[in-house]
């Protein structure tokens, strides 16, 4: 099934109490393997053969080309479902809510060798580098003007527990604003892929 499974209950869940304080954690399918599985007929949007969107590299032939156009098939209706959720939380919750997405990991597309997926054995930049989105109704970005928007800033979701409480007003023992990416406080911290810094990462390749 694909993801758009989790909308109908999720504006349930949304408008049975939409001024109860709640924290909704949705897991989607995404754009994992196999992609072309990931996507209703009427997003095959994407053909390297007529749009030629593709770039040419050493590895792409036509195969890993249409795999590349699968996998953009599979991004584009995941931008929709996430649109759907940030249309119902606008619609529904009173103006009184956030959103907040982001990949557990990313995708390498035949960029560097005959490979297209994930695998920390032989991690690349791709693989690392995620989309990390964060959407607020206007009622609650001017609730919360102390929060920081720096887009420049190194962050990895490894410390996201303190992010995400920031963002919800939460403050209990142990927690730590330097490591959330919202706050004025906020630190630099050196970034890990498993036991590989993500700058050794980068120069290798």
């Amino acid at each position: 099934q694909h993801d758009d499974i989790v909308l109908t209950k999720f504006e349930q869940l949304i408008v049975k109490k939409p001024a109860k304080k709640r924290l909704i954690f949705i897991h989607l399918i995404g754009n994992h393997m196999a992609y072309k599985l990931r996507y209703p007929k009427e997003y095959i949007k994407f053909n390297n053969q007529k749009d030629h969107l593709v770039p040419d590299a050493p590895f792409r032939n036509q195969e890993a080309k249409n795999v590349i156009d699968q996998y953009d098939n599979s991004v584009l209706y995941n931008d929709y479902i996430i649109s759907s959720i940030i249309n119902i939380l606008n619609s529904k919750t009173r103006g009184k809510a956030v959103m907040i997405y982001f990949s557990d990991h990313g995708e390498e597309m035949y960029d560097y060798r005959d490979f297209a997926g994930h695998a920390y054995e032989k991690v690349t930049p791709p693989m690392c580098e995620i989309p990390f989105v964060v959407w607020m109704s206007d009622t609650y970005r001017e609730k919360r003007s102390d929060l920081v928007f720096d887009t420049s800033r190194p962050y990895s979701t490894e410390d996201f527990i303190y992010s995400i409480s920031d963002i919800a007003g939460l403050n209990y023992q142990d927690y730590d604003d330097t490591r959330s990416l919202f706050s004025a406080r906020f630190k630099e911290r050196k970034r890990y892929v498993g036991d590989k810094t993500y700058e050794k990462i980068l120069t290798k390749f």
